[in-house]
């Protein structure tokens, strides 16, 4: 989702501040990406499909989840997504190593 996320602000708002949130609790991840106005347009090279959020949606669905999307009140644009741990074990078992 975050990749997806990154992607339409870089298409359609280049050069927009944008902040990534992660939240996680005992039960649920919570997963916000945020722009600010921005102007934009699709780049040279990277194709529009028009399924981008679609795409997101669906995939947060399968395991459970729910997604928000939509302007923001000073001309953005926010992507939210709360997913359940519970459904998804393997989530909750799966360690992450740093190596440098």
């Amino acid at each position: 989702m975050v990749q997806e996320a990154l992607t339409n602000v870089h298409k359609h708002a280049a050069d927009a501040e944008t902040h990534v949130r992660v939240h996680c609790t005992r039960r649920r991840l919570h997963l916000t990406v945020t722009n600010e106005h921005g102007v934009g347009g699709t780049p040279a090279g990277l194709p529009s499909g028009g399924h981008g959020l679609l795409g997101i949606a669906e995939r947060i669905r399968l395991v459970g989840g729910e997604l928000t999307a939509g302007p923001t009140p000073d001309g953005g644009f926010e992507i939210a997504a709360e997913i359940p741990l519970d459904d998804v074990p393997q989530m909750q078992s799966t360690r992450m190593k740093a190596t440098r």
